[in-house]
């Protein structure tokens, strides 16, 4: 809920209260009724502070939500450039190439 909301400080504090890394490996790939985590989220909402400490701290980026959105697909609908290099940065930095839903 915080990066929908812009709150970036209480993203950072449930993070870093998470000090077992089983446990902070949980949160970040925790995901909603549509299969969306945080990083959709922040995407979604064009919160850039939220997706870069997210990216910091190893989220998982490939998740498909159930239409089989990614991350990179709420980057470009908010069409926000540096949302969407942060996304792509992301992407090559793990070192997985880009899928697409039925290719």
């Amino acid at each position: 809920m915080s990066a929908i909301f812009n709150k970036t400080r209480v993203l950072e504090a449930h993070l870093s209260s998470l000090s077992n890394l089983e446990l902070r490996k949980l949160a970040l790939f925790e995901t909603d009724e549509s299969n969306r985590n945080a990083v959709h989220y922040a995407c979604a909402h064009a919160n850039l502070e939220s997706l870069e400490l997210l990216a910091a701290a190893d989220a998982y980026f490939y998740t498909a939500d159930k239409f089989h959105r990614t991350a990179m697909h709420y980057a470009a609908i908010n069409d926000v450039s540096k949302i969407i290099e942060t996304v792509f940065l992301a992407f090559r930095t793990l070192g997985k190439p880009l899928s697409v839903y039925g290719q």
